[in-house]
């Protein structure tokens, strides 16, 4: 598409939007637009451009802050304002397990993936490690490692 293409289609969702209206609600009106844009590969200032030629005045750092706030809200209810449809959902990575010692296996298992709450940090921080058995699981990986190094020379 080009730069007016664009342009047209940012007037076209904002001419149901208050005029005045904050930023952020003009950004959130947009956001399965932008979204598609910047998944496209358009960058943040060019996107700041057309919404400037829109009547949007933002400058690039507010709209970035507006982004990351409309997105928080986003994921926290679940759908797009303007069309009902269901919000973009980031992929979580999938835990990678590591071989582990049976006195440490227990202590890990209770560790979340991400910190989301206060209780995930505390479970983090209150965490107790078992050192002689880390120490003794990192003892076998490196002569795991030797003996294959050895096996295959």
């Amino acid at each position: 598409m080009t730069p007016e293409q664009y342009i047209d289609e940012f007037r076209t969702v904002l001419a149901n939007v208050d005029t005045r209206a904050s930023v952020a609600a003009h950004i959130r009106a947009v956001l399965p637009i932008i979204e598609a844009r910047l998944a496209s590969g358009s960058p943040y200032r060019a996107i700041v451009e057309d919404l400037n030629a829109c009547g949007v005045t933002v400058n690039l750092n507010t709209f970035k802050v507006a982004m990351r706030r409309a997105r928080a809200v986003l994921a926290q209810t679940g759908l797009h304002e303007g069309d009902g449809t269901p919000a973009p959902t980031t992929r979580k990575r999938p835990a990678t397990e590591h071989p582990t010692t049976p006195s440490t296996q227990n202590q890990t298992s209770e560790r979340p993936v991400r910190i989301n709450t206060p209780e995930d940090l505390a479970k983090i921080r209150d965490q107790t490690i078992d050192l002689d058995a880390l120490r003794e699981e990192g003892l076998s990986l490196r002569r795991a490692a030797k003996r294959s190094a050895h096996e295959s020379d």
